[in-house]
This record gives C-alpha cells, structure tokens and sequence, in this order.
C-alpha cells in the first residue's frame, strides 16, 4: 500500500514511540486502531510481514518488538549507506555510489527503505 511521507512517518513515530516502553505499558496500547497502524507500518518495513488479524496481548508486544528493531537496523543501515554514497560521489565516482545503493536496495527487506535508496541512486543518475 502506498502511504504520503507523512503517513509513513507518523506509523514509524509510532512503532519508535512503542518499542520504547516496557511490556506492562505497552499493552496498555493493545487497542484496534494501534493494530491497524501496526498493520500499515509492518507493509511498509517488512515485505511479507503480516500482521495477524487476531492478537494476543503477549503476541503485541513481540510484534511491536520486531518492527521496531526491524526500523532500527535498517534506518541504520540506511544511513550508512546513504553515508558511503555521498562520500563516494564527493570523490567524483557517482557510478560506484548508484552501485552501493542499488547493491542495498537489492538485499533490503523493507519497501520503504529500498524506495529511499531507489530515489538516491536516480538522483545520482541525474549528475
């Protein structure tokens, strides 16, 4: 499903937001519209990551887990690259930084995520 920046960022503050408590006050937020934003944000960070219909208290906390440390690794992930790019294209080689970023989108899990080096790498094409 494709979802404005803004939407996006909103589902990613709430993951951010969630990952961060402890489980006794996490599953106070064990609510349907948090599931149903869970359910958007887990489209966007995992392909293939279903978030199930019907959930246990126990399961929303392992889930909320997952997409937080799923957001965690490959924001940063993300950076680095992002990172390597720049550094390679402020060398003067905008070829090798289209190839970091198409080698990340190649093996990123996340449809957002490969969107952004996607987009990177067209604007390297562009110079």
């Amino acid at each position: 499903m494709k979802l404005s920046d803004e939407k996006r960022e909103d589902l990613f503050a709430l993951v951010q937001r969630l990952g961060e408590m402890e489980p006794g006050e996490l599953k106070s937020h064990f609510k349907e519209d948090v599931l149903a934003s869970l359910r958007l944000a887990a489209e966007q960070l995992r392909d293939g990551l279903v978030v199930e219909r019907y959930l246990s208290e126990r399961r929303f906390v392992e889930i909320v887990r997952e997409l937080h440390e799923t957001m965690r690794i490959w924001s940063g992930r993300l950076e680095q690259t992002l990172q390597s790019a720049g550094e390679a294209s402020a060398g003067g080689d905008a070829r090798r930084a289209i190839w970091i970023l198409r080698g990340f989108a190649k093996f990123c899990p996340s449809a957002h995520y490969r969107s952004v080096a996607e987009e990177a790498a067209s604007s390297y094409e562009k110079e």
